[in-house]
């Protein structure tokens, strides 16, 4: 019986992207759990007979495993993520797995294309800048105009990012980002909430990625709120239709300004055009009505496009087929139709060869 030296954290974070414990992975191919830590920890190579089993209870090809990447993991400083308390370690650990593997694909996948953007990534330190400041000056380098901001995803990717959409499976994370040295920055969002919180959100982690990409501090978070207030509503833009704001005003701003109800009852209390009781009153009656957790006016999920032109390209320019595709990435078929293959009209686009 050979003994296979594979990348070790390939196997973490195949193990964890689908949901799995040590333990459950050792039952699930009868082995007691310290030899599955024994490979994860550098300590042991594993067998080939039980690389096998491995690869079959996780659903990636033998070839993943040995892929010489390096994994960023949790609290890594190129990580950022807007998530609830609440939110199991299990369910952590397979979203950043999910990140790390989607990481490795694109990076396999861009060095094959010649991709051009219109703007670049600005890195404006939160220790010289005040986040409103940051807001601004990214929104002048990008030539975004004044007001609100028609499609984030796409001034986000026309900066060179990547973002991607994918159901979570909980409401506790909102989205997680991540900034690699030698690639675009990565935005993994949640699939599942709703479009104004998509926005703010993807606008948050752009604040992380700009302002804390050396710098961090206590302050972060209200940091990266504070640029995504801004970016998203101007206050020179906003002010004046905060005025004497309301449920129903604040409803009818929405479809306008793209952002929540709440978010616009918050910018007119930082801008003073509410005092402190006001705001309480305000986020009572949101209460009040259910719209705490159920707004109306619902905002479309805005869509991504770079992952799905990138695609295009090795199925139509290239001649790539699923299989072909699969292999290149190191899935199965059936995995890479579904995570990559984009459709038209639910019908995969592919290139008959």
């Amino acid at each position: 019986m050979n003994d296979s030296e594979i990348n070790r954290q390939m196997l973490v974070l195949a193990r964890e992207s689908r949901g799995l414990t040590q333990q459950e992975l050792a039952q699930a191919i009868t082995v007691k759990q310290g030899y599955i830590s024994k490979i994860e920890g550098g300590l042991l190579n594993v067998s080939d007979e039980y690389l096998v089993k491995i690869a079959e209870v996780l659903e990636y090809p033998k070839e993943f495993f040995f892929q010489p990447d390096e994994v960023r993991g949790v609290g890594s400083a190129c990580n950022y993520h807007r998530k609830r308390e609440s939110l199991t370690l299990r369910n952590w650990h397979k979203i950043t797995a999910r990140l790390n593997i989607l990481r490795l694909h694109i990076s396999k996948l861009l060095r094959g294309v010649d991709t051009e953007h219109e703007n670049d990534f600005y890195y404006l330190d939160s220790d010289e800048y005040k986040p409103e400041q940051v807001a601004r000056l990214i929104r002048k380098y990008w030539k975004i105009p004044s007001g609100p901001i028609a499609n984030l995803i796409a001034e986000i990717e026309n900066a060179g990012a990547v973002v991607y959409l994918l159901p979570f499976g909980t409401d506790k994370l909102d989205a997680i980002s991540q900034s690699v040295p030698g690639m675009p920055p990565l935005f993994l969002v949640n699939s599942e909430i709703p479009g104004d919180r998509c926005r703010f959100t993807l606008a948050h982690e752009l604040g992380h990625i700009i302002m804390h990409n050396n710098a961090h501090n206590e302050n972060m978070e209200a940091e990266a709120d504070r640029f995504a207030a801004e970016f998203l509503m101007p206050a020179k833009d906003i002010a004046d239709d905060l005025a004497s704001i309301n449920i129903t005003k604040a409803a009818n701003l929405k479809p306008y300004w793209k952002v929540s109800i709440a978010s616009l009852i918050r910018r007119a209390k930082d801008l003073k055009k509410i005092n402190a009781d006001q705001y309480v009153n305000l986020f009572k009656q949101l209460s009040y009505y259910g719209y705490r957790k159920n707004e109306p006016v619902k905002i479309p999920l805005e869509q991504p496009t770079v992952l799905k032109d990138t695609i295009q390209v090795y199925l139509s320019d290239y001649g790539y087929d699923i299989a072909a595709l699969a292999k290149f990435l190191n899935l199965y078929e059936n995995e890479a139709q579904k995570e990559f293959v984009p459709t038209i009209g639910g019908i995969p686009f592919l290139r008959v060869v």
